[in-house]
């Protein structure tokens, strides 16, 4: 089965890379060479999530080869995770201008190395946080955001939606705040919100009675475990029913939004902001066609429950391609926005000389009815 699959990849890769014979055609074709390198022979999860990406990324090259741009895709196995790449990633450099993929942290890593090295643009949608070996490599792309563009985008979209408002801070005695937490604190005392910190265990009392009556109340704790969240959750449910003139949101961590996907925290009424790039939308028609488009195309149903590696990398491929057809290896040095099916992105530094990283912030709104808004910009 893996086998035929793989087979249906590569005549889908020879499709990609005819080229019209008539010489305007062919004037108008700008052919983009990309390596990718996912463990596709792994049956694991892993190997299952990165194969939806590849055939997400497959689909967008399609897609743009109908709007005149050919993407020559060179796939390269990146094998298990304790496999060493230098072979690997030595073996696509002749062939791509870029390098996308690398499931593996370890691996992630390498190939960012080896991008400063060559001087070619690495692109790593599967890290979920930018590593400090990442964090200065001007060659290094990656579909999160840093803290300080994560924490720019929810303050801005908090202070456009709600106006006025206060920040109760809930900071844990035994460990520092996160810098996202932090950063976003500082953001919004700076934009003339009020601030108080309150330890994390604060009663619902001390939690009430810190509360503004004029002022929209945020929430923030920087605690990423379900049962602090519940805890949390639970005390400020109590406070809304004894106070219901105040009103008061949960600003969550980012990593809250996997939290919520899997519904392992309820939230029963209380109002949330969840941080996020990405956001999975079932009902939207240009969704709908996207996995129509999979099945008939690969024979095979997406993850219908979740397909966010198919929407990533059909958003990814989209961004990467058209951004290498516009300027080459020096697609990183440009600052490009694509609006997506799942993940809207905006690849720039933070800093001079920085990685780049996704500054197309979302915020997911749980109303207490439980109804859901995406806040964007």
């Amino acid at each position: 089965m893996l086998y035929s699959h793989l087979l249906r990849l590569a005549l889908f890769c020879c499709l990609l890379l005819i080229v019209p014979t008539s010489r305007a055609a062919a004037d108008q074709k700008k052919e983009v060479r990309l390596a990718v390198v996912l463990p596709l022979k792994n049956a694991d999860e892993t190997g299952r999530r990165s194969m939806e990406f590849y055939r997400g990324l497959l689909l967008a090259a399609d897609h743009l080869r109908n709007q005149g741009i050919s993407a020559r895709i060179t796939t390269l196995d990146e094998g298990k995770e304790n496999a060493y790449l230098d072979a690997t990633l030595r073996a696509a450099a002749p062939t791509a201008d870029a390098l996308v993929g690398f499931a593996y942290t370890q691996h992630a890593l390498e190939a960012a190395s080896f991008g400063l090295s060559h001087e070619m643009p690495v692109f790593l949608p599967f890290l979920q946080s930018i590593p400090r070996q990442v964090a200065g490599n001007a060659f290094a792309a990656l579909f999160v955001p840093d803290e300080e563009a994560m924490a720019q985008g929810v303050c801005d979209l908090l202070l456009s939606t709600l106006g006025k408002v206060q920040a109760v801070v809930l900071q844990s005695e035994t460990s520092e705040m996160s810098a996202y937490t932090q950063r976003l604190t500082e953001l919004l005392d700076k934009q003339g919100a009020k601030v108080k910190v309150l330890p994390i265990n604060a009663s619902p009392y001390n939690i009430a009675d810190a509360l503004s009556t004029k002022r929209f109340n945020l929430v923030l704790t920087a605690a990423t475990e379900k049962d602090v969240l519940r805890n949390v959750a639970q005390k400020l449910r109590s406070v809304g029913e004894a106070n219901p003139k105040k009103r008061l949101a949960i600003v969550g961590h980012p990593s809250w939004y996997e939290l919520h996907e899997q519904n392992q925290v309820r939230w029963d009424g209380v109002e949330v902001f969840i941080p996020t790039t990405m956001f999975y939308n079932a009902a939207a028609e240009k969704t709908k066609t996207l996995l129509s488009q999979y099945e008939a195309w690969f024979h095979d149903a997406a993850a219908v429950a979740s397909p966010n590696a198919l929407l990533l990398g059909y958003d990814a491929g989209w961004h990467i391609i058209c951004g290498m057809a516009q300027a080459g290896r020096s697609v990183l040095q440009e600052e490009s926005k694509t609006i997506g099916l799942y993940t809207d992105i905006q690849l720039r530094p933070s800093r001079p000389s920085a990685c780049r990283s996704n500054h197309a912030v979302r915020l997911l709104n749980i109303k207490p009815s439980g109804a859901i808004d995406l806040l964007a910009f």
